[in-house]
């Protein structure tokens, strides 16, 4: 029945899923050490937010947790971390709601790097179109593994704010190629950020030289009838 085919095909994406989560570390593919567990962590999300289900990028979230505990612990964490901030309007891919956090990001773009911002926006580059990827999997999926893992220690210690600090920071760092690009070489990089090698030091030291207030961060996000952010230089 159609219960029984929609678990067939969420265990399917499941599967699909688990060659692709970090395949360079091959600890999640078929002959992994982790591959069982990190199945069982998805299935058993899948299970406990049917709302939701399993929806990809998932897999790159229980791997990071995966890889610092145990699956009961990783799977606590999943269900208590995807259960908060923006990460149920991402996975749900409720695309009004990305559209706010992409506004409220543009906002913090034109305040704190106003030539870059300028840039993009005179090139007509849609921040919704890479801010889904890099934010739903809170940059795992995008990241080098070690770059990542400094995101999300930054993530658990000081909360949501430190996606924003990454997010500025990442266009810091990348400022004097984006300066230089055009719209299709500045699309590629936003969406293909890996490529771009960002060492994790580099992109921590750029983050940190950020200090944001999630909370009036996320009073942009709310606000009723968002106005445009400032126009670049």
């Amino acid at each position: 029945g159609g219960a029984g085919d929609a678990k067939e095909a969420c265990l399917r994406q499941i599967q699909l899923d688990l060659e692709r989560t970090f395949p360079e570390l091959q600890f999640f593919n078929a002959d992994g050490p982790y591959h069982t567990l990190l199945r069982d962590v998805l299935w058993g999300y899948s299970c406990r937010r049917p709302g939701v289900g399993y929806v990809q990028g998932m897999s790159h979230v229980a791997a990071m947790l995966l890889l610092n505990m145990g699956p009961e612990e990783a799977f606590v964490c999943m269900v208590n971390l995807l259960d908060r901030w923006h990460f149920q309007d991402f996975f749900m891919v409720s695309m009004p709601r990305v559209e706010r956090y992409a506004h409220a990001v543009n906002t913090m773009l034109a305040r704190h790097l106003p030539k870059v911002w300028g840039h993009l926006r005179g090139l007509g580059v849609d921040s919704r179109i890479y801010l889904l990827e890099w934010w739903m999997t809170a940059f795992s999926s995008v990241l080098s593994l070690d770059a990542a893992s400094r995101v999300w220690d930054m993530l658990i210690v000081d909360g949501p704010s430190a996606l924003v600090q990454a997010t500025l920071g990442l266009f810091k760092v990348l400022s004097k190629q984006l300066l230089r690009m055009d719209f299709d070489k500045a699309l590629y990089l936003l969406t293909h950020i890996g490529e771009a090698e960002v060492g994790a030091d580099d992109l921590v030291t750029a983050a940190r030289s950020f200090t944001i207030d999630y909370d009036e961060f996320f009073a942009v996000v709310e606000a009723q009838h968002p106005p445009p952010p400032p126009p670049g230089p």
